[in-house]
């Protein structure tokens, strides 16, 4: 009597391995690129908070183009290195109401970038195959 596994049994393995990682990887990156979305628009709802307590301290809002002036300008502690470069871009000051845009753009090539303004209530997104 022999002990072991053929050839025939360790390729259907092997293939039905194959087929159920095909299946699960694209559901799993989808997962976590739903995941890396909430985060981001955590991050710009609490941008967006910080920037109205900012305007009423100091009558302005304030312009941040990385994740270090952020944190620094409205005492936050926004995750550096992480999946999502933050900023705060086209502030007026001058305009009435006065007006600024948080920018949330995903690190590496996928090219999806969440805004949100003043009044939003909601961030948006565009670009980029996972903006859901």
């Amino acid at each position: 009597m022999r002990k072991g596994f053929t050839l025939a049994e360790v390729i259907i393995v092997v293939v039905i391995i194959g087929i159920l990682a095909t299946l699960a990887v694209p559901k799993y990156i989808k997962a976590m690129e739903r995941t890396r979305n909430k985060e981001a628009i955590s991050m710009l709802k609490l941008i967006q908070q910080a920037e109205r307590m900012y305007r009423l301290e100091n009558n302005a809002y304030v312009a941040c183009n990385n994740i270090s002036a952020c944190n620094n300008a409205l005492r936050l502690n926004l995750p550096a290195g992480g999946s999502w470069d933050y900023r705060v871009i086209n502030v007026n000051n001058n305009s009435n109401p006065p007006r600024f845009t948080a920018r949330a753009q995903r690190n590496g090539s996928d090219g999806r970038v969440w805004t949100i303004d003043q009044d939003d209530q909601e961030p948006t997104c565009s670009g980029g195959e996972y903006c859901e």
